[in-house]
C-alpha cells in the first residue's frame, strides 16, 4: 500500500520561505515555522515572546510587526493547519467511497501521523479552544467534517430510521472515541496510557482502533484474512517523522528555548542566504 502523504506544518513553512520572493514574506513564514516548531515542546500557556524570539533568532519587537500578540500568531497556525488538512482529505480513499477495513486502517494511520508530526498545533486546538474563540471555531469545524464523513459510511440499522441527522449523530459517536484517545495518549499523557514509542507499537494501536471502528461502522469485525492482508500491505513510512527527539522546557527562571533547538532554522536560513539573526528583520 502506498503511504498516504502527511505533512509537518513547520517544515512546510520553511519550504515556502525558501521560495519566497520578498524578505518580508520570508520573515513572516520563518516566524510561523519557528512558532510551529517551538509549540511542539512548549505548551502555549508557557510560551513567551522571548522564547519565540530566541528560537527564531529575532527581536521580540519583530514578532509584533506581523501579529498583535502570540494568540493571533497561534490562530494563524491553526488556520493554516486546518486549510492544509482539508485540502488533503479528498485524496483519502474513505472520502472516495471506500470504507473497507484496509481503508479505515490507512485513514486512521494518516490521522495519527498528522497529529504526531504537528503535535504542538494539535495540542493548541484541543486545549486552548475555550480561551481562543477563533481556534474553537476552526477545531469544531474540523470535527464536524471528520465525523460527518464517518457517519456517512455507517451501515444503517435495519430496524431504525437512519436519516442525515442520525448519521451525523453516529459519526460523532464513532469518531469521538478516537478523538478522545488521541487527546489522552498524545496530549494529556496519562500514566497508564503511555504513547507508542516505535512505528510498530503505533501500528498496533492503529490496528486495534481500526478493528473497533470497522465493528462500529459495519456491525462486524473484519475477517482474519482482511486483517492479515492489510497488515502485509501496510507501509510503515507513513509514520516517518512521528518520533522526534524528546525535548522539554527548562525551568521557568530560564529561557524556555535552548540553542540546540535551532539547527533546522539555521539550515533554512542558509538555503535562503540570510543569517539566522537577520533573516526576520526585513519588513
Amino acid at each position: 500500500m502506498k503511504p498516504l502523504k502527511t505533512f509537518c506544518l513547520a517544515d512546510e513553512f520553511l519550504a515556502q520561505a525558501t521560495r519566497a520572493t520578498t524578505k518580508a514574506e520570508r520573515s513572516r513564514l520563518g516566524l510561523l515555522a519557528a512558532a510551529a516548531d517551538v509549540l511542539d515542546y512548549v505548551p502555549f500557556p508557557q510560551l513567551r515572546p522571548a522564547d519565540l524570539a530566541a528560537h527564531a533568532g529575532i527581536s521580540r519587537s519583530l514578532i509584533y510587526h506581523y501579529y498583535s500578540d502570540l494568540a493571533q500568531l497561534t490562530v494563524a497556525l491553526v488556520d493554516s493547519f486546518s486549510e492544509r488538512l482539508r485540502a488533503a482529505m479528498p485524496t483519502l480513499t474513505v472520502n472516495q467511497g471506500d470504507y473497507s477495513y484496509a481503508s479505515i486502517l490507512s485513514y486512521l494511520a494518516w490521522t495519527v501521523s498528522l497529529v504526531l508530526r504537528n503535535r504542538g498545533v494539535y495540542r493548541v486546538m484541543v486545549t486552548q479552544a475555550d480561551q481562543l474563540p477563533a481556534v474553537k471555531a476552526t477545531y469544531e469545524q474540523l470535527l464536524y467534517i471528520f465525523n460527518k464523513d464517518v457517519g456517512s459510511h455507517v451501515d444503517a440499522p435495519p430496524v431504525l430510521h437512519f436519516g442525515d441527522t442520525e448519521r451525523l449523530f453516529a459519526g460523532y459517536f464513532v469518531g469521538g472515541g478516537f478523538e478522545n484517545l488521541m487527546r489522552q495518549v498524545f496530549v494529556d499523557g496519562k500514566e497508564d496510557m503511555p504513547p507508542p514509542r516505535t512505528s510498530k507499537a503505533l501500528f498496533e494501536m492503529v490496528q486495534l482502533v481500526a478493528v473497533l471502528r470497522n465493528r462500529q461502522v459495519h456491525g462486524c469485525d473484519p475477517s482474519e484474512a482482511e486483517i492479515r492482508a492489510a497488515a502485509a500491505d501496510f507501509d510503515m513510512r507513513v509514520f516517518e517523522g512521528c518520533f522526534k527527539a524528546a525535548r522539554s522546557a527548562p525551568a521557568p527562571a530560564q529561557a524556555s528555548v535552548r540553542p540546540a533547538s535551532m539547527p533546522r532554522l539555521r539550515r533554512m536560513a542558509n538555503k535562503v542566504s540570510v543569517k539566522p539573526a537577520q533573516r526576520l528583520h526585513a519588513k
